[in-house]
């Protein structure tokens, strides 16, 4: 069987050998059957700089992200379509998709709410009116 033994980055590249130096971030640990962290990511803290964005509130993303996928591995949602509907839930109403995964309101329900905005968003963005019908 396949398994992932380590993370890394690549921290740079000697441009006369060309040898490549990795940042080892996790590696696995076979003895506990869990990853243990190594060091700090290089690129986690470039890609803070870069943007503005600090490092905690980045980290505080990445756990964001990481609850949306094991709530979707747990629920056992692989389908694409739905998948993709997640992520733009993500994106335009991340309180609606938290209070699901919270286990606040049921995943059909949010879905449906959410699929009723998003459709009246793209009525308006083309000028029409969004009417429900109940």
């Amino acid at each position: 069987a396949r398994r992932v033994v380590e993370i890394s980055e690549i921290s740079s590249v000697d441009k006369n050998t060309g040898e490549v130096y990795k940042n080892i971030v996790y590696r696995w640990n076979a003895f506990e059957d869990n990853f243990v962290k190594e060091n700090e990511s290089i690129k986690l803290t470039k890609i803070s700089e870069k943007y503005g964005i600090s490092l905690e509130n980045l980290k505080k993303e990445l756990e964001e992200r990481k609850k949306v996928i094991e709530w979707m591995r747990k629920k056992g949602i692989k389908d694409y379509d739905k998948v993709a509907e997640i992520i733009r839930m993500y994106y335009k109403d991340k309180q609606l998709l938290f209070e699901t995964i919270e286990g606040k309101k049921e995943y059909e329900e949010a879905r449906k709410e959410f699929l009723i905005k998003e459709a009246k968003d793209i009525a308006e963005l083309f000028g029409y009116r969004f009417i429900e019908v109940k």
